[in-house]
């Protein structure tokens, strides 16, 4: 079992911000595990921004960078280092098996082919239903999940699920996508260690605190001292 179980989400974009959840002490799912680390990464741009503004304080930034900080934290839940933290929060909790971790390690990679296929063909399908000659949007995902190796399933309604469109993720989509590679590219300043003070200080002060006040691309460029990149995104996926 995993050190906690739960879901959680974050509020606010100001600078203030909760997680609301519902742990179980028996423990929680790797699954679950990943969702607090990536709602916790929004709490944490909010309660840490400190802009001149609070309308570009924490998650009031470009779209395409919203998602980006919580999805690097996703990266930790998989390090033996930072899942030995929770013994100092639950001395009784008994610690991640070294086998387990190295097994879920091993398992996300499974179907990564297809997943980012998926993500691909649902971000494509958000842009072109927001096209100017307004498409029937049963009509034209099945004509563009045709075109997939997958194929169409006559009778199925994938559109009439996909509440992004519908909820502020409108003709963006693709940032999910977009953020993660910024999110890998982030991340390789912690290469050497996921915990080191120093660089979680700079990230904090250079990208976090800034909020919406500065392009995300010279944030990024500040932090990592070069020109963004999708080198590390790229390689994660040949992993």
């Amino acid at each position: 079992m995993w050190p906690l179980r739960g879901s959680s989400t974050w509020s606010g974009q100001l600078p203030t911000a909760a997680l609301v959840t519902n742990f179980d002490r028996q423990g929680l799912t790797i699954d679950e595990l990943e969702t607090l680390l990536h709602e916790f990464g929004h709490a944490l741009h909010v309660t840490l921004s400190h802009t001149r503004y609070a309308a570009q304080a924490g998650t009031a930034v470009k779209l395409d960078f919203v998602e980006a900080p919580s999805q690097m934290l996703e990266e930790w839940v998989y390090d033996a280092q930072v899942l030995a933290l929770f013994q100092q929060v639950c001395a009784s909790c008994e610690p991640v098996p070294a086998d387990l971790l190295a097994r879920a390690v091993q398992s996300r990679s499974f179907a990564k082919g297809l997943q980012f296929a998926r993500q691909h063909l649902y971000a494509s399908y958000d842009l072109a239903l927001h096209d100017k000659d307004a498409p029937d949007p049963m009509a034209l995902w099945a004509r563009m999940e045709s075109a997939t190796p997958l194929g169409y399933e006559p009778g199925s309604l994938f559109p009439a699920g996909f509440s992004h469109v519908a909820g502020g993720y409108g003709a963006g989509y693709y940032a999910y996508l977009w953020s993660l590679a910024i999110a890998q590219d982030l991340r390789t300043a912690f290469a050497a260690d996921p915990l080191d003070p120093a660089v979680g200080r700079r990230y904090r002060e250079t990208v976090l605190a800034n909020g919406g006040q500065a392009p995300p691309a010279e944030l990024v460029a500040r932090f990592l001292g070069r020109a963004p990149s999708n080198a590390a995104f790229f390689e994660w996926l040949e992993r």
